[in-house]
């Protein structure tokens, strides 16, 4: 797989609010149980309707991920796990409880990134951890507090949890939300079907449908919950990269504005799968989109 990166501007045009509480966070401790792989893989066995089940070998991906970042004895033992190999109008999201299996078959909706399908052709091709590329990312994320902002009046704050995959997730404002201010509602059942089986995309966001957020997801994932993001296909690595239009995901986050002396980079047109990694930092990335897609 081949890798892009970003070659900074000088540093006077880096903003002094970038240096803001936002980027020094510590993410927090991760609260689900431990996973039990052998509940988990009866409960699978026992399915019986296996198209819309999860892939089981992204179910054990989620698995090792949430063991390596610390998995502890608890209540809590949902976790959400996201197939972005899937287009973004079919159901890819799942809400497993790791310690019974339940919820293997009950999949969610969830769009992504505009910088990851810059054709707008309903899958995610692209994913990094770039400001203002408006990409998906991919790994492990941890769910912080609730936050209401301007552009999302209920969302749940996450970091990443996997280094130059997705680290830069809290500083790019990054949330699990739904589309309570936007109009179209472009992750709605309607709004799907009149787009040619396509959700709308975010700008990196994971937005999710209104009643699957606030009755599971946010319950879910808030306060230490977790979500693995993951791709059960292969990475097409031959489609140019395109960053999305320089806007930040979510206007004045946290009350902040998040628009004014943007994070420039001068971004080079190269093939790539992920970009933002440290082995991308050898190349060079690639040009604009044309604006399109919502928070």
């Amino acid at each position: 797989m081949k890798f892009a990166a970003c070659f900074l501007v000088p540093l006077t045009l880096i903003p002094i609010a970038r240096l803001n509480a936002a980027t020094a966070e510590a993410p927090p401790t991760v609260s689900v149980s431990c996973p039990s792989r052998s509940a988990v893989l009866a409960a699978r066995a026992s399915l019986a309707n296996s198209e819309r089940s999860i892939p089981l070998q992204l179910l054990s991906d989620a698995m090792d991920s949430l063991e390596k970042h610390g998995c502890r004895p608890g209540p809590r033992a949902e976790v959400m796990v996201v197939d972005f190999a899937l287009p973004s109008g079919t159901p890819r999201s799942w809400l497993v409880n790791v310690v019974t299996g339940a919820g293997q078959d009950v999949p969610f909706i969830v769009a992504h990134g505009q910088g990851s399908d810059p054709d707008q052709k309903g899958r995610a091709v692209f994913f990094g951890n770039i400001h203002d590329s408006q990409m998906s990312s991919l790994g492990a994320f941890v769910g912080g507090r609730d936050a209401k902002t301007d552009a999302h009046p209920d969302a749940v704050v996450l970091y990443g949890l996997d280094g130059p995959l997705n680290d830069q997730a809290r500083s790019r404002f990054i949330y699990l939300h739904s589309t309570f201010n936007e109009s179209p509602d472009y992750v709605s059942d309607e709004y799907i079907e009149g787009n040619g089986h396509k959700a709308g995309r975010s700008c990196g966001c994971f937005v999710v449908q209104r009643d699957a957020f606030i009755r599971r997801l946010k319950p879910a994932v808030s306060n230490g919950g977790f979500i693995y993001a993951g791709y059960s296909g292969s990475i097409d690595t031959h489609h140019r990269f395109y960053p999305g239009p320089r806007r930040e995901c979510g206007t004045n986050i946290d009350r902040r504005s998040a628009s004014t002396n943007r994070l420039r980079r001068e971004i080079r047109d190269r093939p790539i799968g992920v970009a933002g990694s440290e082995e991308g930092k050898r190349s060079k990335r690639g040009s604009d989109e044309a604006p399109g897609g919502a928070p």
